[in-house]
């Protein structure tokens, strides 16, 4: 049965509007903590930070998080899938903004805006993304998110296209993850965070589809 576009809306915009709302107000909360209590907001650097080179043209992968966000929510076929791929986003979202929460942190690196084509996207990150809900990385949770929610969707009789698709995804997610630390957004610290906050949301969506699954 195909999913009504409307469905697919509701889904998306609920996805959204829990992110925007969540994310705004504990960046709000670590914007105005760090200006009152400066120490009171965490520094994550580690050695290995020191050592990542900053690459701006990683801007283009960093972005494709928003788009690939979107547009799953039009590329997942069932509902199931559909229930599944928003379950685990707004899952990652609450639990990742009680963390920013509890534990605020800020990116602690300079990073110098180049004079070249990536000068513009720079400064529209730096215009609606503050240094602060660091860990974990929702880039880098979402990615992981994302390509297992789409790992399926593609359908074809001929094998090297399901490979080929697969290894686009991959790629597609793992550089997003990648961009989080080679665009000085994020520290290593925060990739790890979002590991391991992906595996977690998918632990829980698994056992609530089993438990569904089990019921029916």
């Amino acid at each position: 049965m195909l999913l009504n576009p409307s469905t697919r809306f509701r889904h998306l915009g609920l996805a959204l509007a829990i992110f925007y709302l969540l994310y705004n107000l504990t960046t709000f909360y670590s914007v105005s903590l760090y200006e009152l209590y400066p120490s009171k907001v965490h520094n994550l650097a580690t050695p290995f930070d020191s050592v990542v080179p900053f690459i701006p043209a990683m801007i283009v992968p960093y972005s494709w998080s928003l788009v690939l966000f979107v547009g799953s929510f039009f590329l997942v076929r069932t509902f199931t899938q559909l229930s599944l791929l928003s379950y685990r986003l707004i899952l990652a979202t609450v639990f990742a903004c009680l963390i920013f929460y509890v534990y605020p942190a800020r990116f602690s690196f300079h990073r110098l805006i180049s004079d070249d084509w990536t000068q513009f996207g720079y400064q529209f990150l730096q215009l609606v993304d503050k240094p602060f809900n660091q860990l974990p990385s929702l880039h880098v949770s979402y990615a992981i998110l994302l390509g297992v929610s789409l790992w399926d969707v593609a359908e074809s009789k001929k094998r090297w296209v399901l490979i080929l698709y697969r290894l686009l995804l991959v790629g597609i997610c793992t550089s997003i993850g990648l961009s989080t630390v080679l665009t000085y957004q994020h520290h290593v610290l925060d990739i790890f965070g979002g590991v391991v906050l992906a595996v977690l949301v998918l632990i829980l969506s698994n056992r609530v589809r089993m438990h569904w699954w089990l019921n029916i």
